[in-house]
């Protein structure tokens, strides 16, 4: 899912990371934040972020993503 905007082009790359950020949503609704798909989901938006250089938005999720992994653990 990290690098679905290689497959769609880079003019698309905002477009990917815009669905993942709305996959995301659904799977801590539907699932819950804790839940392994939902970290998951978290962890690969942030690295997308974080290679399209929005380092300032990808920490955050990182941080959080990181205190539920081992909350759970």
């Amino acid at each position: 899912m990290r690098y679905l905007f290689l497959l769609l082009g880079p003019e698309t790359e905002a477009e990917a990371s815009a669905k993942m950020a709305r996959a995301l949503a659904g799977r801590r609704e539907v699932l819950g934040p804790r839940h392994a798909d939902t970290l998951y989901s978290a962890t690969q938006l942030a690295l997308l972020l974080q290679d399209q250089g929005k380092v300032a938005e990808a920490e955050p999720l990182l941080r959080e993503t990181r205190d539920s992994y081992v909350a759970v653990n």
